[in-house]
């Protein structure tokens, strides 16, 4: 009993003293390590890097936004999930900072995913440019001898069995109308007036969860269960409380002496009914990286650790969640890097539901200000239309890309695959004579009206 007791104390002091200094929850940037890069070192990211083609987004200032990536990720989300990982490929999004201009790329899971999210996209970002790669070597920083590498990684606040469900801020929550990419892509892109280059990667990656997610099991509370004792606020007993019970009670039961109801209020309402709203929704287990490489090692760890800082922008002040950065040190930030090559997902306990996903994972609009995003300039509005014919097959197969000289003149044979369209020899000889008449009686008409004008003169 006494050994229960001093471990309940001492598990309850480590709680407080990380709750009232972050540097020890978070590392803090003293916690960073840096890597210099070498030949070998960046063969080695070069060979952990994923066979599949990319997919890059410019997106349109009046695109869909957050809205439409609930759609999105719908859509891209199997419709029915085991527990198998076979049948849940994880899939990357990645917002990228090279050279000062930010972009989007995806990289799912394989081509049936990959050719499924470019239709997708279409559909629900339809004025947003998409390019898939053509190579199957999707980058995600340009690596150069000598430069530093910084990283890390992000986890929830609250990661109890029951915290767990507590969704990060979205927006079906009060307060969510500023995009956090804002924020993001603004630290990411760091100071202007620098002399040192710093290219930073933020990769969310995302896996379907299985389709029975929020139901829980047998030692894990359901969706439904966290909600109501969210509503009722219970929460943990005291330490002191706990210790009295033991030594006061005679045949204490823990589990009524662990706990206590401390009565609804608004707050735990709402927060109850956030953790509600997750149930009967598909969901998304989710781990998300920074990494950085830079010219200047201090620059390289403060574009990480100040991006980081913009994700809490997702705290949720009714259920007190959020993300906290966990910075890379040693060997446990090179595996990281080449775990974002290889687009693996690392289980950290993120699940969320694809309304609370679509916060973290969207193509972005004008509700970010960042100066540095690609956008697209141009809309889709005046799209050719669907029937219209296409040089899409070639007649003749000694006209290539690659012939020197691949118009065609109007004595050559027609080598495309629609009707020619120029005209005859003998349309032209009776265009040309048409033209030479109408040229002679415009002239005609000319020296009429000059004789005219002459007239009334005199």
């Amino acid at each position: 009993m006494d050994r229960i007791a001093s471990a309940l104390v001492r598990d309850e002091i480590r709680r407080s003293v990380a709750r009232k200094v972050p540097a020890l929850r978070d590392g803090g940037s003293d916690a960073y390590d840096t890597l210099q890069l070498t030949d070998d070192v960046i063969e080695e990211f070069k060979e952990a890097c994923t066979e599949r083609r990319a997919v890059h987004v410019l997106p349109h200032k009046e695109g869909g936004g957050i809205p439409k990536a609930v759609d999105l990720l719908t859509s891209v989300h199997p419709m029915r999930t085991g527990t198998s990982t076979g049948s849940r490929p994880a899939h990357a999004f990645e917002i990228r900072n090279i050279t000062d201009q930010i972009g989007f790329q995806w990289v799912m899971g394989d081509e049936k995913y990959q050719n499924r999210l470019a239709r997708q996209l279409e559909t629900f970002y339809p004025d947003s440019h998409i390019e898939v790669d053509e190579l199957p070597e999707p980058e995600l920083l340009p690596f150069r001898e000598d430069w530093h590498l910084a990283a890390a990684r992000l986890e929830l606040k609250l990661q109890g069995k029951k915290e767990r469900y507590y969704p990060i801020k979205h927006i079906d929550v009060e307060g969510f109308e500023n995009d956090p990419y804002g924020s993001i892509t603004s630290e990411m892109v760091g100071e202007r007036e620098t002399e040192t280059v710093t290219n930073v990667a933020t990769q969310v990656i995302f896996r379907p969860a299985p389709s029975d997610w929020y139901k829980g099991g047998v030692l894990e509370p359901s969706i439904h269960d966290v909600a109501d004792d969210l509503e009722e606020n219970v929460q943990p007993a005291d330490t002191k409380d706990i210790v009295r019970g033991m030594f006061t009670k005679e045949g204490v039961d823990l589990s009524e002496v662990r706990t206590q109801k401390r009565g609804k209020n608004k707050k735990t309402t709402a927060a109850a009914d956030a953790v509600r709203r997750q149930a009967g929704q598909k969901g998304y287990e989710v781990d998300i990286r920074i990494v950085a490489v830079g010219q200047d090692p201090e620059t390289a760890i403060s574009r990480v650790d100040e991006t980081a800082d913009m994700f809490e922008g997702y705290y949720d002040s009714d259920t007190q969640q959020g993300f906290d950065c966990v910075p890379m040190r040693g060997e446990d930030l090179l595996k990281l890097v080449q775990l974002a090559m290889r687009r693996e997902y690392v289980d950290h306990g993120m699940t969320m539901g694809v309304r609370t996903a679509a916060g973290v994972v969207h193509v972005p609009n004008e509700s970010i200000n960042t100066q540095n995003v690609s956008w697209t300039r141009t809309s889709n509005t005046g799209d050719v239309p669907a029937d219209s014919a296409r040089f899409t097959e070639w007649m003749n197969e000694d006209v290539g890309w690659d012939t020197p000289q691949r118009s065609v003149t109007r004595t050559q044979a027609w080598p495309y695959g629609i009707e020619r369209t120029q005209p005859s020899d003998q349309e032209i000889e009776a265009a040309t004579e048409r033209d030479q008449e109408h040229t002679h009686e415009q002239g005609d008409q000319s020296e009429s009206e000059q004789a005219d004008t002459t007239e009334v003169a005199h």
